[in-house]
């Protein structure tokens, strides 16, 4: 129930916010990929001879059987429940190998991306799978891309959504609060909400000068892709190369336009009223009944094909039945905790966050 192409929703204003700082605008080169070596050949040229055949030799005679007493019967020795408990979450704790079919290249990549993070590289681990992720010239199969997501989603369990500050990080760091919050989230392009879900502040007004918390630079970005009906957020490096956030079902309309697109400044809105210019009904806010959620996110066309087409929107819906459907009416939607999740991860700042939807 999104508000037709080419016209403006209706919707509460957010107060616009500056950054202090603008990043250089984002380019297709954030997906590039250096393709990984071939496997090596197998040599089908070796030594086909047959091995010799030894021959039988008689069987001797059985020698004469000496019997001996029985050894006493030890008593059986039986695992305490700890033991076994402990060897149940070693074997649960270890992921089943997925075989690997997009290729020998996007096999090659996902391999070394594996191996770094079993040695305990997960910075560089996570840099490695986010690349395969996002290369347009390593396309892989579904099922390669949700094995790739699922190992990139246990790495940033222990990089990103904790307290605990990696060296090395190249999207988090820690920082020395000398100010507001909301002054901090400001000056690294995320809204104030991700920095108190990642820290685990409850009240972002009262936090102590002097600490440090963990920050993550800004501003994220999504990827939508259309056939799989999935967003990919991710973070940009300091190499101008994408890494992998978080990835969210979604649910799309066959309109939905492809393209670049960036987040209206000022355009985000919790708790929205909307009026549906089909019928002219109202939904004012905190109705349970508003079809478009919690969470509203305008995103405007920055390619000559899109610049033209608005009231394209992010948000939230009440029939999670469509997530993974095409039944809006062309904008992007997702279940209640993601759509907040997503709300507090793009920035409506000055060079703030941008959606790129795909085939």
């Amino acid at each position: 129930p999104d508000n037709p192409p080419n016209e403006t929703d209706a919707g509460d204003t957010a107060t616009q916010s500056v950054a202090s700082t603008d990043l250089p605008s984002l380019g297709n080169s954030i997906y590039g990929l250096i393709t990984a070596p071939p496997l090596p050949q197998t040599n089908r040229s070796a030594d086909r001879t047959p091995p010799t055949v030894r021959s039988i030799e008689p069987t001797p005679a059985p020698p004469t059987r000496i019997t001996e007493p029985a050894p006493e019967r030890q008593p059986e020795i039986k695992p305490t429940p700890d033991v076994i408990q402990s060897v149940k979450d070693l074997t649960d704790a270890m992921p089943a190998p997925k075989r690997f079919t997009s290729g020998a290249d996007a096999a090659t990549l996902y391999n070394r991306g594996d191996v770094q993070i079993v040695e305990g590289q997960l910075v560089e681990g996570r840099a490695t799978l986010s690349r395969l992720l996002f290369a347009d010239n390593l396309q892989l199969s579904p099922a390669d891309a949700d094995a790739v997501r699922e190992r990139l989603d246990e790495v940033n369990r222990e990089l990103l959504w904790t307290r605990k500050i990696t060296t090395g990080d190249t999207i988090a760091k820690g920082y020395v609060i000398d100010a507001p919050l909301s002054t901090i989230a400001i000056r690294h392009r995320v809204p104030w909400q991700l920095l108190a879900l990642i820290n685990n502040i409850s009240n972002p007004d009262n936090v102590q000068a002097g600490k440090t918390i963990k920050v993550v630079q800004g501003p994220l970005h999504a990827r939508v892709s259309k056939s799989r009906f999935v967003m990919d957020v991710y973070a940009v490096d300091a190499e101008r190369m994408p890494v992998f956030v978080q990835s969210f079902p979604v649910g799309l309309g066959e309109n939905t336009p492809m393209g670049n697109w960036e987040v209206i400044k000022g355009s985000k809105v919790e708790n929205p009223d909307w009026r549906d210019e089909l019928n002219n009904e109202y939904f004012p806010r905190d109705d349970p009944n508003n079809p478009i959620g919690e969470f509203w996110i305008a995103i405007e066309g920055l390619d000559e094909a899109n610049r033209d087409k608005t009231g394209f929107v992010i948000h939230g819906t009440i029939e999670p039945d469509s997530i993974g459907n095409e039944e809006s009416r062309g904008c992007v939607r997702l279940l209640d905790d993601d759509i907040e999740l997503v709300f507090n991860m793009l920035t409506d700042h000055s060079q703030g966050s941008t959606v790129q939807i795909v085939p």
